[in-house]
C-alpha cells in the first residue's frame, strides 16, 4: 500500500527538486519515494538512523540551528504537563488526563530529541548558544 504526504518548499528549493528529476529522467513524484526510500531503508539500525538525522542537521544553517537549539515547549503546554504530572504524582489522575499526559510526554521528549541533535551540531560549529536552561 502507497501512503501520500504533501512537502512544502521554499521555490528554489523545489525547482531544484523538478530540476534534478528532469535530468535524472524521473517524475518528481518517483524521485523523491526513491530518495525518501534510500533514507529510511529498513536495514538501518538505530546508530545509523541517529548518524544520518545528524548529517541532515549538519545541512541546517547556522539560525535554524540555533533557533532549533533553543527549542522550548509552549508554556501553556508546559503549564498543563507540570500539572498533570503533579495529579499523576498525587493518584489523581483521570483516564482522560493520563491520555494527554502521555501525549504531552511524547511532546516534550520529540522537542527535547530535535534540541540535542541541534545542540550538538551548534557545538560542532561553534555557535553561540543561550545559557538559559530549559
Amino acid at each position: 500500500m502507497n501512503r501520500e504526504i504533501i512537502v512544502q518548499l521554499p521555490e528554489d528549493v523545489f525547482n531544484g527538486a523538478i530540476n534534478l528529476a528532469q535530468v535524472s529522467g524521473f517524475a518528481i513524484d518517483e524521485l523523491m519515494a526513491k530518495l525518501v526510500r534510500v533514507v529510511v531503508k529498513p536495514a538501518h539500525t538505530a546508530h545509523q538512523n541517529r548518524a544520518l538525522v545528524q548529517r541532515l542537521f549538519a545541512l541546517f544553517p547556522d539560525d535554524e540551528i540555533l533557533a532549533l537549539a533553543n527549542l522550548k515547549m509552549d508554556s501553556a503546554k508546559l503549564v498543563l504537563f507540570n500539572q498533570l504530572l503533579a495529579a499523576q504524582q498525587e493518584k489523581e489522575l483521570s483516564a482522560g488526563d493520563a491520555a494527554n499526559l502521555e501525549a504531552l510526554g511524547l511532546h516534550y521528549d520529540k522537542i527535547n530529541l530535535v534540541k540535542s541533535y541541534a545542540m550538538l551540531e551548534a557545538v560542532r560549529r561553534n555557535l553561540r548558544l543561550a545559557s538559559e536552561p530549559t
